[in-house]
């Protein structure tokens, strides 16, 4: 084609799964299978094409009811590390964590895991 790309995809690429990959890849335009994708992080999990939605219908119920003030945090400091390192995921973590903190999912979370065990939580998004 003869562009790279500009919206940052070779740099994402390569921190992900190292520069020489993803030269690889991008050079030669390769397809690799996606269980070699997985061997090298870049995908975390695998599926089968005909598992795939119904697979990702419950991951996404499974988000949807978990506790998502915590699932947001995470979010912004993974995208903060991404961008900044560790200096800035820390930065993150000490402006989202107060709000998490004494969320009534965090209160609840704890209760559930002391009476039932992991695994048991119900959260209200609050």
């Amino acid at each position: 084609m003869g562009a790279f790309t500009f919206a940052g995809g070779t740099q994402r690429l390569a921190s992900r799964i190292g520069a020489a990959r993803a030269a690889q890849i991008v050079y030669a335009a390769s397809i690799h299978p996606a269980e070699e994708l997985a061997e090298w992080g870049l995908v975390s999990q695998v599926t089968a094409p005909e598992r795939l939605l119904p697979e990702g219908r419950a991951f996404a119920a499974r988000l949807a009811s978990g506790p998502t003030l915590a699932h947001r945090a995470t979010k912004h400091v993974l995208h903060a590390w991404r961008s900044g390192g560790v200096s800035a995921a820390d930065e993150v973590t000490r402006s989202e964590g107060p709000a998490v903190i004494v969320s009534r999912d965090l209160q609840e979370g704890v209760a559930s895991l002391q009476r039932s065990g992991p695994g048991r939580a119900t959260f209200a998004n609050r």
